[in-house]
C-alpha cells in the first residue's frame, strides 16, 4: 500500500523506489539468479480494468490489483476483477513465454500472415513532410525495389490542418490523401496511413465545434492526454455515441474513400484517461476498448498498427504493436543519471523495451520495435549506435520499417538496411532480461532442415570502452561477427571481446564444430544462413560442399567455409553469373558471388 504510483495509464511499465517497492503494469516477475527459479503474477483477461502488480521487498509481500475506477454496484450486482495467473515454475524467460501464449489465448490476439516491411516519413522528415517528399522516395523505392523490397509507403504526422481534423489537409499536400494512396498502388506498393483518432487539439476545429466530445476532470475542464505540437491535446470520450459516429466515419474515409491498406493508430492512450465521460459506469479500460473495436471493424482486413497503445487493452483489436518508446537519429536525450525518463525519446530506450518485450512477439501481435535508421548524415547516431539499432531491430523478429531519406544514403548504409529484408520473423530471447537494464546478450536459435545454429546479439550499453565475456554453448562452435566481417575462431563455453567499443554490438553467428568443411557464415542476411540458404549439406563421398540459395534483398556477398586442416580447396562450381573463390587471412574460405533470383554452388575439396 506505500507504493506510490497511480493507476496506470500506458503499460506495462516498471517503477521502483530505492529498491525496496516495486510497480508494474499488468505483469511482474521476480527471479533467483542462483537457483534459476521465478515467480510471475500477470493479468491474464485485460478488457475491463487496468491493473498492477506491487512488491514489497522488505515485506516479502507480491499484491497485484484489478483497477474499477470508483464504478457503482448496486444492489444485487457483482463486480469481479479480471483474472490473475501465478506461475512459479520454474526459469524466468519460461514463465514469460507461457504468460504472453495465455494472455493473447484469453484476449483472441490478432497476428498476421507475415512480417510487414516498408518505409515510414517520420524519422527524417518530421511534421515537414510534403506530398513531393512522399513522391520522390516512392520514385526511389520503386527504381531500388530488388535492393529495398518493402511492402508498405507510410505517410505519418504532417498532412493533418490540425490534431484531430484528420481529412482537412495542409498547404503542402495539393492533392487529396486518395490521390497520394493510390500513386503508391500504381508502382506497385500498399499504402499506409498514420492518425492519431482518440485525441482532439485544443486550436482544432473539432474541438471547438463538439467540446462535450472530451474526456473532463472532475471540475468540468478537459483533460489534457498530452501536450505536444506546441498546444494541449485532449482525449475524445469514446463511450458518446457521437464520438462513436465519428470515429466509424473516419475509418471508413481512410480505407474506403482513400484506399489505405495499413493504419498507424497512435497516442490509443487518450482514450483511457482518467476523467468523467458520457457513460459514468464505462471504466477507462472498457471506453478505450469500445473506441478501438469501433476501428478494428471499420478497417476490416486492413493491418493496423497499435501507438503508444495500452498493452493488455490493445489485445486482440490490432495485428501489432509498438513496444517501445521512440527511437532517434540519437542515442540519448538526456544525460546518463539514475533518474532519467525510460520513455524519452532516443535509441537506447527504444532498444531497452524492445529487447525486454521480445515475449510479445507472435503472442498478442507482431512487435514494431519502430524505425531503422542507417543513415551516415543529419544524425547524431555513430555507425556502432547504428549497428545497435539494426540488431535490435533484425533480432526483434518485429517489423522492419525504414525511415531515412533514402536517396541521400550512401550504398554502404543501404546495405545494413538490406541486411535485414525480409524478416526472419522470431524473436530472440534477452539471456540477462532480470540482471541487466538494458540486456547485454539476445540469442536467436535459428532452426533449418539443414542445420540449426544460434544469432548471438551482444550490446555494450557502457559509456567507456568495456571487456565484455559473451556466454557461449557448452560445445566448441565457430564465432563470426557480421558487422565486424570478422571470425573470431573456435570457443565454447564464452568469449571475450577486450575493450569493446561504447555503443556498439555484434551480430555472432555460432555453429557447431564439425570435422568436415562447413559454412560458418554468409553476408547476404543478418540470419547468415536462415533466409538465403534453402539447403547446405557436404557429401564425403564427392569431397562436395553444396549449396542452394536464393535471394533475399542483398545481391552480393559471400559465403564463408570452415575448412578443416585435412582438406584443401578445390574447386568451385556455381550458376550464379559471377563467383570468387578465394582465402581470407583468417583462414575462412570465402565464395564470393552474385545471386539473382535462385543459384546452386558446390565447392570441391581433396581430402
Amino acid at each position: 500500500p506505500d507504493v506510490r504510483a497511480p493507476p496506470p495509464v500506458v503499460g506495462p511499465y516498471s517503477l521502483s523506489e530505492a529498491n525496496k517497492h516495486f510497480t508494474a503494469d499488468l505483469i511482474g516477475a521476480v527471479a533467483d539468479p542462483t537457483t534459476g527459479s521465478s515467480l510471475l503474477a500477470g493479468f491474464i483477461t485485460t478488457a475491463d480494468q487496468f491493473s498492477q502488480v506491487w512488491l514489497d521487498v522488505s515485506r516479502r509481500s507480491l499484491s497485484a490489483l484489478s483497477f474499477a475506477d470508483g464504478i457503482s454496484v448496486g444492489p444485487g450486482q457483482t463486480l469481479a476483477s479480471e483474472k490473475l495467473l501465478v506461475d512459479v515454475c520454474g526459469p524466468p524467460l519460461d514463465a514469460l513465454a507461457r504468460y504472453g501464449q495465455t494472455l493473447g489465448r484469453q484476449m483472441g490476439a490478432l497476428g498476421w500472415d507475415h512480417v510487414p516491411t516498408g518505409w515510414c516519413s517520420w524519422y527524417y522528415y518530421w511534421g515537414g513532410i510534403s506530398e513531393e517528399a512522399m513522391l520522390e522516395n516512392l520514385e526511389f523505392l520503386s527504381r531500388h525495389r530488388d535492393e529495398l523490397p518493402v511492402e508498405y509507403i507510410q505517410l505519418d504526422d504532417g498532412f493533418q490542418a490540425d490534431i484531430g481534423d484528420w481529412t482537412t489537409l495542409n498547404q503542402k499536400f495539393p492533392h487529396s490523401l486518395g490521390w497520394l494512396a493510390q500513386r503508391i498502388h500504381d508502382k506497385g506498393f500498399k499504402a499506409g496511413l498514420w492518425l492519431a483518432p482518440f485525441l482532439a487539439a485544443s486550436t482544432s476545429a473539432l474541438y471547438r465545434q463538439h467540446p462535450d466530445w472530451v474526456v473532463r476532470d472532475g471540475r468540468g475542464e478537459p483533460v489534457v492526454a498530452i501536450p505536444n505540437w506546441g498546444k494541449d491535446c485532449y482525449g475524445l470520450d469514446c463511450t458518446h455515441p457521437e464520438v462513436q459516429a465519428w470515429l466509424r466515419k473516419l475509418v471508413k474515409t481512410a480505407v474506403q474513400e482513400w484506399g489505405f491498406d495499413y493504419l498507424k493508430l497512435d497516442f490509443l492512450y487518450g482514450a483511457a484517461v482518467e476523467g468523467r465521460r458520457y457513460d459514468p459506469q464505462a471504466t477507462r479500460a472498457q471506453a478505450y476498448r469500445r473506441g478501438l473495436d469501433i476501428l478494428r471493424q471499420g478497417a476490416g482486413d486492413r493491418f493496423i498498427l497499435g501507438c503508444g497503445a495500452p498493452i493488455g487493452l490493445s489485445i486482440g483489436l490490432i495485428n501489432a504493436n509498438r513496444v517501445g518508446p521512440d527511437v532517434a537519429p540519437f542515442w540519448r536525450l538526456y544525460p546518463p543519471r539514475d533518474n532519467a525518463p525510460l520513455a524519452a525519446p532516443g535509441t537506447e530506450n527504444a532498444l531497452r523495451t524492445v529487447l525486454a518485450r521480445h515475449w510479445t512477439h507472435g503472442s498478442l501481435w507482431l512487435n514494431d520495435p519502430d524505425c531503422l535508421l542507417v543513415r551516415d548524415s543529419e544524425t547524431a547516431l555513430s555507425l556502432g549506435e547504428t549497428h545497435c539499432l539494426a540488431t535490435a531491430v533484425a533480432l526483434s523478429g518485429g517489423m522492419v520499417f525504414l525511415s531515412d531519406a533514402l536517396a541521400r544514403l550512401s550504398p554502404q548504409r543501404r546495405q545494413i538496411a538490406s541486411l535485414l529484408l525480409p524478416p526472419y520473423g522470431r524473436a530472440a530471447e534477452p539471456l540477462d532480461l532480470l540482471e541487466h537494464s538494458p540486456p547485454r546478450f539476445s540469442q536467436l536459435a535459428v532452426e533449418r532442415p539443414f542445420e540449426q545454429w544460434w544469432l548471438l546479439g551482444v550490446f555494450q550499453w557502457d559509456e567507456q570502452p568495456t571487456d565484455v565475456r559473451a556466454p557461449l554453448p557448452a560445445e566448441p562452435v565457430h564465432v563470426y561477427d557480421l558487422w565486424e566481417d570478422r571470425y573470431f575462431g573456435v570457443h565454447q563455453g564464452e568469449i571475450l571481446f577486450p575493450a569493446m567499443e561504447p555503443h556498439s554490438a555484434k551480430l555472432l553467428a555460432l555453429r557447431r564444430l564439425s570435422d568436415q568443411p562447413q559454412i560458418v557464415s554468409t553476408t547476404f542476411h543478418f540470419s547468415q544462413g536462415g533466409v538465403e540458404i534453402e539447403d547446405a549439406r557436404f557429401d564425403a563421398a564427392r569431397g562436395a560442399l553444396t549449396v542452394e540459395l536464393v535471394r533475399p534483398a542483398k545481391k552480393e556477398g559471400e559465403v564463408l567455409v570452415y575448412v578443416p586442416p585435412t582438406y584443401q580447396e578445390r574447386a568451385v562450381e556455381s550458376d550464379a553469373p559471377a563467383v570468387a573463390m578465394a582465402r581470407r587471412p583468417d583462414g575462412l574460405l570465402s565464395v564470393r558471388l552474385t545471386l539473382t533470383e535462385r543459384a546452386h554452388l558446390a565447392v570441391l575439396f581433396d581430402h
